[in-house]
C-alpha cells in the first residue's frame, strides 16, 4: 500500500507539472487562438490576422501572406525595446519582402524607445493606425531601405522636445507614401527648432552607415498634411519628392513667423510637381494652393504658361531622332519648371 501511495503521488505530481507547462508555455509566431478579440487583450496579444492573435507586428508580419490584412485590436504601448517588423530573429535573417495592409482601428501605437518600430521588407498600408513618439531623444516610426510603407487615416506625431534634427514621427530611408488623411505632425507644446516634420536619409540596411545608392523617397498625394514647428521636410542626404496634388498642406499650426523656409532642402534632390496642369492654372483656387506649395518648397513658380516655350515643345514633340529626342528634354524641363533648361533647348530647337 505504502509504494501504491508514492505511486500515485508522483503520477498526480507529474500531471500537474505537465498543466503548468501547457498553461506557461508562450504561444509561437504561429499566433495564439482565443475566444474574442478582447480575450486576446486582456492577454497580451494586440493584433490578429487571420483569426490567430499576436503580440506585436514582429510576429504578425512572420506568418503574412501578400494580400492579408493585419488587424490592431486596441491602443498598443511599446517602451522597452526596438520592434523589427520584417526580421526573423529565430532565422536571424530578413524575410522576403511581404504586401499587406494594417487596419488600426483609430488605435495608438506609442513609444519611449527612439524609433521603437522598424519595417524591413515589406510594401504595407497603415490604414488608421497612430503613432506617438515620446518627448526628448526619440524619433518615431522608421522605414529602412527595403521598406515601402503608405499611411492613410491616421496621425503619427512627435510629442515635446525634439533633440536631434532626426526626432521626427517618421524617419525614411526607404519610401513613404502620404496618402489621404495622413498627418505627420511635430508642432505641439514644447515644440523647438529641431521639431521636423520628415526626415529623409540614404542609409544602408544597418542603420548605421551612409549609403550613396540609398535615396529615400517621399510622395505626398492628395489631403496629407505635415505640420512642423520648423522644417516640414528635413533632407540630410539626396532625396526624392513628389508632390501629386495641390491639396496636400504644409502647415505650422502655431502661426509662428517663419524667419527660414519650410524645407532643409539638398541641392541634388529631385522634386517632382504633379501641377499646375493648364486647366489648373485657370482655377484661382487651385493656382494658388499649387503657388503656395511651390514657394514652401523653395521650388520655382510660373505665374503664367510660357507660350511660345510650349509651341516649341509642342513642334520638337512631334519630331523624330534628335529632334524628338530635344522635345523630351523639353517637356521634362518644363513640368519640373527649370526654365534656364528650357530656353537652352528653345534655343537649340529653334
Amino acid at each position: 500500500m505504502k509504494k501504491r501511495s508514492w505511486l500515485s503521488c508522483l503520477l498526480a505530481l507529474a500531471m500537474l507539472l505537465s498543466c503548468f507547462a501547457t498553461v506557461m508555455l508562450p504561444a509561437s509566431a504561429e499566433g495564439a487562438t482565443y475566444d474574442s478579440d478582447d480575450a486576446a487583450v486582456e492577454a497580451g496579444y494586440y493584433f490578429r490576422l487571420n483569426g490567430k492573435y499576436y503580440k506585436n507586428l514582429v510576429d504578425a508580419h512572420l506568418d503574412v501572406v501578400d494580400g492579408d490584412t493585419v488587424y490592431m485590436l486596441a491602443d498598443y504601448t511599446n517602451n522597452t525595446t526596438h520592434e523589427y517588423v520584417g526580421w526573423n530573429a529565430a532565422t536571424k535573417s530578413y524575410t522576403e519582402t511581404k504586401t499587406y495592409t494594417i487596419i488600426g482601428g483609430g488605435h495608438t501605437y506609442s513609444s519611449a524607445v527612439t524609433h521603437g518600430l522598424h519595417f524591413y521588407s515589406a510594401n504595407v498600408t497603415i490604414d488608421g493606425m497612430n503613432y506617438i513618439a515620446a518627448t526628448g531623444n526619440v524619433s518615431g516610426l522608421r522605414i529602412e531601405n527595403t521598406a515601402k510603407v503608405t499611411m492613410k487615416n491616421c496621425t503619427f506625431e512627435k510629442v515635446g522636445v525634439s533633440e536631434k534634427v532626426w526626432n521626427t514621427p517618421v524617419i525614411v530611408y526607404g519610401t513613404l507614401t502620404l496618402d489621404e488623411g495622413a498627418v505627420l505632425k511635430n508642432n505641439g507644446e514644447g515644440a523647438d527648432s529641431n521639431s521636423h516634420g520628415v526626415y529623409l536619409e540614404g542609409k544602408d540596411l544597418s542603420g548605421n552607415n551612409l549609403d550613396p545608392n540609398v535615396i529615400p523617397k517621399l510622395i505626398l498625394k492628395a489631403n496629407a498634411t505635415i505640420d512642423a514647428k520648423r522644417n516640414v521636410i528635413f533632407e540630410s542626404t539626396k532625396s526624392e519628392i513628389e508632390v501629386l496634388s495641390h491639396t496636400v498642406k504644409l502647415i505650422d499650426s502655431t502661426d509662428a513667423a517663419r524667419t527660414e523656409g519650410w524645407r532643409k532642402a539638398k541641392t541634388d534632390t529631385i522634386v517632382t510637381m504633379a501641377g499646375p496642369t493648364d486647366e489648373d492654372y485657370n482655377n484661382p483656387e487651385v493656382k494658388a494652393a499649387w503657388k503656395d506649395l511651390y514657394t514652401k518648397l523653395g521650388e520655382t513658380w510660373l505665374d503664367t504658361l510660357i507660350e511660345d516655350r510650349h509651341h516649341s515643345f509642342l513642334q520638337a514633340r512631334h519630331g523624330r531622332g534628335k529632334r524628338a529626342h530635344e522635345g523630351r528634354q523639353l517637356r521634362s524641363a518644363l513640368y519640373h519648371h527649370d526654365f534656364f533648361r528650357c530656353c537652352q533647348l528653345c534655343k537649340g530647337i529653334g
